[in-house]
């Protein structure tokens, strides 16, 4: 008889965990200075950073996780990091913001964009916690423009599943509206194209990459790695842990390419690239994302079955 691989006893310790405690999780929000806390049995899982923000005066940013706490509840993520100050925790955003053809600003740096978060809402279906927001994008267009214009309304859900024994995991559900005609959205205009959803996470010194096909090495641009891709590394200092990032196949132009960086940056699901994606007014984009926060090496039948699950769900 065929032994079981280790990850293959970890799957199946995982799904028990979930069917013996998946009812019995407990979430809970409170309200903050600032925006809203998720916990889970008293643990902090993620904060989502409602009111503006700045470092005096400036890079000014709301609407972005963090802190994300890994499942000991350290802090995994980054805000106002040294080398990018521009960088905030969980975030999703493009450097090219365009209407008629002109930029009008770069969300990416915070430059002439502002996001004003209007409604955030806890709730918990009996098995996940949900968080939905309802956020516009403004922009004063013109230099003498006096008050900001409405450029985009954005709907988004943060789904969190109760944790197992082994790893939590994250779905970000992201949907953007147009609010003015010929409008598009693009990342960097040079090689590396990078833009859209960017999680900012603390890189230890003996960080690793992998995808489905094994290890992943990062490259100045972007590179195709499949799906998803894993970090693993000694996180706060401790025993060998994760974080795994996985893109949702069902926006335009699946799959990207990945900008992954080693030591001081983020890791970006890159869409569009440096091409500009025209977006048609009063229309939808939904970009669907999930995180995977997990302790030692789970191996890559675990990281398949939980990114099968999410593309299927």
């Amino acid at each position: 008889m065929k032994q079981p691989t280790l990850a293959g006893i970890l799957l199946i310790l995982a799904s028990l965990h979930i069917a013996w405690t998946g009812h019995s999780q407990s979430f809970d929000f409170e309200r903050k200075d600032g925006g809203i806390l998720l916990n889970e049995q008293g643990k902090a899982v993620l904060f989502f950073q409602q009111s503006p923000k700045s470092l005096e005066g400036k890079y000014s940013r709301s609407n972005y996780v963090h802190p994300l706490h890994d499942l000991d509840g350290n802090v995994l993520s980054e805000d106002f990091p040294e080398d990018h100050l521009h960088h905030r925790g969980i975030f999703w955003a493009w450097h090219e913001i365009l209407v008629a053809g002109k930029k009008i600003g770069d969300a990416w740096d915070c430059k002439n964009i502002s996001w004003d978060v209007q409604k955030v809402k806890g709730s918990s279906n009996g098995e996940t916690a949900i968080l939905t927001t309802r956020t516009f994008w403004e922009s004063p267009l013109a230099e003498d423009d006096s008050k900001p214009t409405k450029i985009f309304k954005e709907k988004t859900r943060i789904e969190v599943h109760p944790s197992t024994a082994f790893y939590r995991v994250i779905d970000f559900t992201i949907k953007l509206k147009p609010l003015l005609q010929d409008m598009a959205i693009g990342g960097s205009t040079d090689t590396k194209g990078y833009g859209g959803f960017s999680p900012r996470i603390k890189l230890p010194d003996d960080l690793q990459f992998f995808g489905e096909l094994g290890a992943v090495i990062p490259q100045t641009n972007g590179i195709e790695a499949g799906p998803w891709i894993d970090m693993l590394g000694s996180f706060n200092n401790d025993e060998v842990s994760g974080v795994a990032i996985m893109m949702n196949p069902s926006y335009p132009s699946a799959p990207q390419k990945w900008i992954l960086r080693a030591k001081g940056s983020m890791q970006n699901a890159a869409f569009p690239g440096n091409q500009a994606f025209a977006m048609k007014k009063g229309k939808w984009l939904e970009l669907r994302y999930r995180m995977v926060i997990h302790r030692k090496e789970i191996g890559k039948d675990i990281i398949s079955k939980l990114y099968y699950d999410f593309i299927s769900g």
